[in-house]
């Protein structure tokens, strides 16, 4: 039986149930009822196979379920009714009161107090399940209460510095420090947007399904750079439960690429498409491919080459060609990437041509097998 399954069993009250449509005390009186039918219906069943078995054999479990799921004013009950019907119908003399055997009056009397033994413990088990489960209640709300507020703080923490990421960029007079404080800040708010994704969700769980999770993210990458609006982001992917640690690098991962593309795959304008595609097969390695249909990535760096060259001294151009393959390679994103992948025991492909660019981020089975 399943864990939830298990905990209503437990904590299941006949009087809560019906709370509101019937009094309670009825409730438990009924229950009561209902149980020493039960019993003696049970009982018919059994002295079809077993006639010699004790009369008050099977008055002590309806009595336990009686009081444990329906309080003592049901196991009363319960005991009342099974403990006469036991005396007057099974134990001889038949239908009386009467004892043929002169020891069936103490033998009577000590099952009637082992049956109310039962009773008062079953009613201070069941209230001590009660009070565990109330304070249980109390302690998983306080914590939700606690965790929503952590939330809340983290929340108004990624924006906050964002907020100051965005302030230092409008006021650096520097296009390359305005241009290192606005990825810094996409980053941020990269980092904000997977944290609301994943552990804003009140089902909280170790592993979550990464087309949900991915779609989450395509949204909130369409809403960050709604301004380029020329700029499709695309996106088709097979339910498949990851790791919620393996879930934020996927994220970060994805996030990286996109914005890369998106500010730098379509200059002046150019309109485009960005595909994202996660493919998975039961006992096989999980695909994340990036794609894109914008100018490659040679292209960028001749044009980032021709920017930066209108810009320095002829005496400075030889150098130029170099540092930019060194950064282009080297990159905070290109290592950030490095590292991401590598938390996700994955390894990177990258294809580009005038045509547009392609990054598959591939798991490594093989190396975990080992």
């Amino acid at each position: 039986m399943p864990r939830k399954g298990r905990e209503r069993f437990v904590e299941f009250d006949v009087a809560d149930r019906f709370a509101g449509k019937f009094p309670s005390i009825g409730v438990q009186i009924a229950f009561g009822l209902f149980c020493f039918i039960f019993a003696v219906l049970a009982r018919t069943l059994v002295d079809e196979v077993f006639a010699a078995a004790g009369p008050f054999s099977l008055i002590y479990p309806a009595i336990l379920i009686s009081t444990l799921y329906g309080r003592w004013p049901s196991g009363v009950t319960t005991f009342i009714l099974a403990f006469l019907h036991a005396w007057y119908v099974v134990l001889p003399a038949h239908y009386s009161f009467s004892f043929e055997t002169a020891g069936d009056g103490a033998r009577t009397f000590v099952n009637g107090c082992a049956a109310l033994f039962i009773l008062l413990f079953a009613e201070i088990f069941r209230r001590g399940i009660r009070l565990a489960t109330l304070e249980r209640d109390r302690q998983l709300k306080t914590t939700q209460i606690l965790i929503r507020e952590l939330e809340h703080r983290t929340r108004n923490n990624f924006a906050m510095v964002s907020s100051l990421l965005n302030m230092q960029s409008r006021d650096h007079h520097s296009q390359d420090v305005k241009q290192a404080l606005k990825m810094a800040s996409s980053r941020v708010n990269s980092f904000a947007a997977i944290h609301d994704s994943i552990y804003s969700s009140q089902d909280f769980r170790e592993e979550l399904d990464v087309s949900n999770y991915l779609n989450s993210l395509c949204e909130n990458l369409r809403k960050a750079f709604s301004s380029s609006s020329n700029i499709e982001i695309t996106l088709s992917a097979v339910s498949f439960q990851m790791d919620r640690d393996k879930a934020v690098a996927l994220g970060l991962i994805l996030n990286e690429i996109v914005t890369n593309a998106i500010k730098h795959a379509f200059p002046d304008g150019r309109k485009g498409t960005i595909h994202i595609s996660f493919k998975a097969e039961p006992e096989q390695a999980w695909i994340l491919s990036i794609s894109d249909n914008g100018c490659g990535m040679k292209t960028r760096k001749a044009k980032s080459l021709n920017v930066k060259s209108e810009i320095s001294e002829s005496s400075a151009k030889a150098d130029l060609q170099p540092a930019a393959r060194k950064g282009a390679k080297n990159g905070l994103g290109t290592r950030l990437t490095k590292t991401f992948a590598q938390t996700l025991n994955a390894r990177i492909e990258t294809k580009s041509s005038k045509d547009g660019t392609t990054f598959r981020l591939i798991e490594n089975c093989d190396e975990e097998s080992e």
